[in-house]
């Protein structure tokens, strides 16, 4: 704005130079602002101004640069997760996978990022008196596996909405040792259920782990190594059924033991554990030390496989989760197009007995089932731990017109998809090929008929599936239910039990489905 002179007039300054002064300076001031040319002063702020905005805009340009990057990184990852909540959830739904039928890119769909790096630094303390030497060699030898660890979780959906390891303050525990395969490790968790119910505790669930011999082997397994629980079963259904609380663990127990051990009395079992004790009064000492105990969590430590406290309702009523079932079932439908038999042929830990033992080769368990009424045409799925590069099953091979082993599956579109979107959740080889043994016996409970072996509770689970298919497997009830009342044709269930260098024969018997 143009500037007054001061003094003129006003009589504001007494002093007569200064007032020169200051009107000689506001006359050049608007001389310059008269002929647009900012005043020397003006001309230092403005550029001042300009530098100071000039780096803030681009400061500003970064950040947005950067900020776009990330979320669209983001917004892909959260696009590919919302695109396959969506597809489980109509799954969930429906006895198909429709969303899987179209166009399929594995890059754009099943990408997912399993490491999570979790540093763990706690104290390691030995000072509780029911731990036994054993306990702290325990702790010793895996607390470097807890340290620094890179984790692969899996991303199965869940089946529970029990926070995982969460502990509340007023709530009591029961905490137990699984140990072998998932059947036995299943056997441990119907045991353990029935005494949760006595001791009126919350059951702490340890996580699903690969084949491991007793229960040092299962306190061993690494992380990529175990699949949580409510991955594997319908939580919701064995809580129901059981009327029991479960609390599912998605870390190591070791790990679990190591963070909550100040919480625990530690019930070490014999060491020749639950099943044949020398002693038979250890039963009534838990229960005594269960009713005597202050402790937030009871830990049965030890051999805890047994059939002491087995209760066939429950065994017969564990549910397997809904995304394997829906696998096992583009499988029945899709691969096979709903009509085939099956095996399970054990070899596996069994593979050296057989080649010392014999027989040689698959010959015995072809016989079996020929007399159970296997018609050459009709399709065999062979569940075994081998597969088909293996001269053992040169019989089976020879007289049915097919036979299908896991590494088939894959040449069919649909359960392809399935497949490899199973192979991204899971997160180590390890583990993902003893779970697929879950599936197997999905497939050969929806069998026809089904021939299994006598020494294993792996083909024991299909037989107490096969008789029980109201809970085990619900849609194939519900279709042979409508196929009935409906006066459609039933193909005859069967199941049988192939006997070791047995001349008599299978033990079969036909399947009930209620």
């Amino acid at each position: 704005e143009p500037l007054t002179r001061r003094g003129a007039g006003g009589g504001e300054s007494s002093d007569d130079g200064e007032a020169a002064a200051d009107g000689a300076a506001a006359t050049e001031h608007n001389a310059l602002l008269a002929a647009g040319r900012p005043a020397p002063r003006e001309t230092a702020s403005v550029s001042v101004v300009t530098g100071w905005t000039f780096s803030a805009l681009v400061v500003l340009a970064l950040w947005v640069l950067v900020t776009v990057v990330r979320e669209s990184g983001a917004f892909a990852n959260a696009e590919q997760s919302s695109m396959v909540n969506t597809i489980l959830a109509s799954s969930r739904h429906s006895h198909r996978f429709k969303i899987l039928q179209e166009d399929f890119s594995p890059d754009s769909i099943f990408v997912y990022n399993h490491s999570v790096i979790d540093t763990l630094e706690e104290q390691l303390v030995s000072e509780t008196a029911s731990n036994l030497r054993d306990i702290a060699e325990d702790e010793a030898h895996h607390y470097h596996l807890l340290k620094n660890e890179t984790r692969q979780l899996s991303s199965l959906p869940r089946t529970s909405d029990a926070m995982y390891n969460a502990l509340y303050t007023r709530k009591r525990y029961l905490m137990y040792s699984p140990s072998g395969g998932f059947n036995n490790q299943l056997i441990c968790l119907v045991n353990a259920m029935v005494l949760a119910r006595r001791f009126k505790r919350i059951l702490i669930v340890p996580g699903n782990g690969r084949h491991s011999n007793l229960f040092h082997s299962y306190l061993a397994l690494r992380q990529d190594e175990i699949v949580p629980m409510d991955h594997t079963l319908n939580f919701q259904h064995l809580e129901k059924v059981a009327r029991v609380s479960l609390l599912p663990l998605n870390i190591t127990m070791n790990e679990f033991y190591l963070e909550n051990k100040g919480r625990m009395r530690v019930v070490n079992l014999p060491k020749e554990g639950l099943m044949k004790p020398k002693d038979p009064t250890v039963y009534k000492k838990i229960f005594s030390i269960a009713r005597r105990t202050t402790k937030q969590v009871l830990y049965l430590r030890g051999r805890f496989f047994t059939a002491r406290w087995l209760k066939k309702a429950l065994w017969e009523n564990a549910r397997y989760a809904p995304y394997l079932q829906e696998l096992a079932m583009s499988v029945h439908n899709d691969f096979f197009n709903h009509s085939f038999n099956a095996m399970h042929i054990r070899l596996g830990d069994y593979a050296t007995r057989v080649v010392k033992n014999g027989p040689h080769d698959a010959g015995n368990y072809l016989r079996d089932a020929v007399a159970m009424g296997f018609q050459p045409h009709v399709p065999v799925y062979v569940a075994s731990e081998e597969g088909r590069a293996n001269p053992y099953f040169d019989p089976l091979t020879r007289y049915f017109d097919t036979v299908v082993f896991q590494e088939d599956l894959i040449r069919h579109p649909v359960t392809r998809r399935w497949l490899i979107d199973y192979t991204m959740r899971t997160p180590s080889t390890a583990i993902r090929n003893d779970l697929f043994g879950l599936i197997e016996q999905l497939i050969c409970t929806r069998a026809d008929m089904f021939l299994g072996s006598r020494v294993s509770t792996f083909s024991k689970t299909i037989k107490i599936m096969r008789g029980h298919l109201s809970a085990s497997v619900p849609d194939l009830y519900d279709d042979i239910m409508y196929r009935v009342q409906n006066n459609k044709r039933v193909n005859l269930r069967r199941s049988g039990s192939h006997r070791w260098n047995s001349k008599h024969g299978p033990e079969d018997s036909v399947d009930k489905i209620v």
